[in-house]
């Protein structure tokens, strides 16, 4: 476990943190990999910013197929809103 200085305390990070920081040095890599950079390399502003909206995009993606495969189980074994706690449809604004 990675031990971490925050504030001037010294604490041990949770396994999650542990995992976090292993999927960004992965997805680090993969960038160079890829691009032949990292986010250090020069980017123009707007190039930056395309780039975070589709990311975000492809998230919102696989959040809504998330949802949908979890309706779809819950309906399957008859777990009804109620009982669940959670909305059948995914939010809309």
């Amino acid at each position: 476990m990675k031990v971490s200085y925050y504030g001037g305390v010294v604490k041990e990070d949770s396994n999650i943190l542990n995992k976090v920081y292993a999927d960004l040095q992965r997805q680090e890599q993969k960038g160079l990999n890829k691009y032949g950079g990292t986010l250090d390399k020069p980017f123009s502003e707007l190039e930056t910013i395309k780039h975070a909206y589709e990311e975000a995009l492809d998230l919102c993606m696989y959040l809504a197929k998330t949802i949908e495969t979890y309706e779809q189980r819950r309906t399957e074994s008859g777990d009804s809103e109620e009982r669940s706690g959670v909305s059948n449809t995914i939010p809309t604004t």
